[in-house]
């Protein structure tokens, strides 16, 4: 199968169409977004253009209800919008190189979460890039019944850990009134597939507002957030924290959601953590 492609610098879309199917894809760039940190809050705007959506134009406010968070009535059931967030930025110290390249069965772990998300249902996809640029190779024709809408953040401050990450993840989302809630996950748990991603969006659509999984009881990874906290999610983390700190500051707002069943939780850290 080929692909064509096609790059317009003016908004930052690139589509890519199969020459055999005629289905497409889309992907967008949006320029460094940490946008609830004090000096960046009121400096970048969410456009919309045709099928797929736009960029940040850091010259443009943020609009008054995003800086301020101001709670906001979110629906319930198949009518949410809720986004998947793929942190993908950092350099693998441990691991040698970024791990967002790293591949397994021949491919990218990038490519690997993006394709989970898709098929849980979560759109966009926003996936926060580093230490290195990655394009996303095209999602195979039975993925998804549509074009997916995939954003790609790069994050320059991701030496300084993954709160970073989360920070730029929460801040290209946050501009677009019409997303509900999103789920976080990890470039490299490599263990976390559709269903994982799936069973927290579903309990964000039943009226979770907070949805973590859970391996046996233990929190961990993927998680769940509605809009209503990321304004404060983003402000609390630090470092490599990430939302841990947040989760267990506030366990009266987390639903715990069973992936046990799924098998155990496999972090890739080092070379020797990838499956034989």
């Amino acid at each position: 199968m080929s692909f064509s492609c096609a790059l317009d610098l003016r908004n930052g879309r690139m589509a890519e169409t199969s020459a055999a199917s005629g289905c497409s894809w889309f992907w967008w760039y949006v320029p460094t977004v940490n946008s609830l940190d004090d000096q960046a809050v009121s400096k970048v705007r969410h456009t919309r253009s045709g099928p797929a959506s736009g960029r940040h134009r850091p010259e443009d406010p943020l609009p008054a209800e995003v800086v301020t968070a101001r709670p906001r009535l979110i629906p319930s059931g198949s009518g949410m919008k809720v986004a998947g967030l793929v942190l993908a930025a950092g350099g693998g110290s441990r691991f040698g190189q970024p791990k967002a390249a790293v591949e397994v069965g021949g491919r990218r772990l990038v490519d690997r979460a993006i394709e989970s998300c898709v098929r849980a249902g979560l759109s966009p996809v926003v996936v926060v890039l580093g230490a290195a640029w990655l394009t996303p190779m095209p999602l195979a024709d039975e993925v998804a019944a549509e074009p997916a809408d995939i954003w790609l953040v790069e994050n320059a401050r991701w030496p300084t850990g993954i709160a970073s990450s989360l920070r730029a993840g929460i801040g290209a989302l946050e501009s677009d009134p019409g997303i509900d809630a999103l789920v976080i996950t990890l470039v490299d748990t490599i263990s976390v597939g559709q269903e994982h991603l799936r069973r927290v969006g579903s309990a964000l659509r039943g009226g979770a507002t907070v949805a973590v999984a859970t391996y046996g009881g233990h929190a961990r990874t993927p998680v769940g957030l509605a809009r209503e906290h990321w304004a404060d999610v983003a402000r609390a983390v630090a470092g490599d924290q990430g939302a841990r700190v947040w989760l267990r500051a506030h366990p009266d707002l987390v639903t715990d959601v069973e992936c046990g069943d799924l098998g155990a939780l496999i972090d890739i850290d080092t070379p020797d953590d990838l499956p034989l």
